[in-house]
Parts: C-alpha cells; structure tokens; sequence
C-alpha cells in the first residue's frame, strides 16, 4: 500500500515522470516492508542478526526495485495503459517470483 500510496500521488498529484514516481514508491515500500517482515512474518524463535538481515535485505530489495521499476515501464510503454495497471501487474509477478521466496529463503533464515 506504501508502495502505490507514494507512486500515484507522487506521478498524479505532483507531476514526477511515472518511471521515478515508481521507483520512489518502491524504495517507501520497502522500508515498510522490510520493519514488516523483520517484526511479524518471518518471526522467528532465534534471535536474527539484524546487520545481516539488513544486509540481506538490501541485496533482494535493489532487485526488486529494478524489476519494479523497469517491469513497470516497459509494461506501461508496450501495453499503453495507465502505468498503475501495469504497476499492478509487475508488482504482483516480482512479489511473488522474487520478494517472497527470496525473504524466505534468503534474507529472513
């Protein structure tokens, strides 16, 4: 929700290009993200290391706030639609394919 809220108001409201609007989205949403995750997803009964976790955690979300960001692009330029329709989109594939199973068997162990 961080992620879009910061996109569409920074794209609709403020003027800024979609593609940077995207990306500012994805850096707030991963800040959120990662205090989420760290606090109550990945809660686990060993005490996690919080520089390697962050550390972890920094690796997957450069990842993923390329894929957003390009993903978003080149799925708004090709299919012409509204970019948060495709933002939509990317998001849920790159959640999915590359967040999870990488917070889950990478970052959050």
């Amino acid at each position: 929700m961080v992620d879009f809220a910061v996109s569409y108001v920074l794209a609709t409201w403020c003027g800024l290009w979609y593609v940077w609007a995207t990306g500012c989205g994805a850096v707030t949403g991963g800040v959120s993200n990662c205090a989420v995750n760290y606090r109550w997803v990945f809660d686990d009964t060993n005490v996690l290391q919080k520089r390697k976790v962050a550390w972890r955690y920094m690796q997957v979300w450069t990842g993923s706030i390329v894929l957003n960001t390009l993903g978003t692009y080149a799925l708004t330029e090709l299919s012409g639609q509204h970019f948060i329709l495709a933002k939509a989109v990317v998001a849920v594939v790159v959640a999915v394919v590359w967040n999870y199973q990488l917070q889950r068997r990478y970052v959050f162990v």
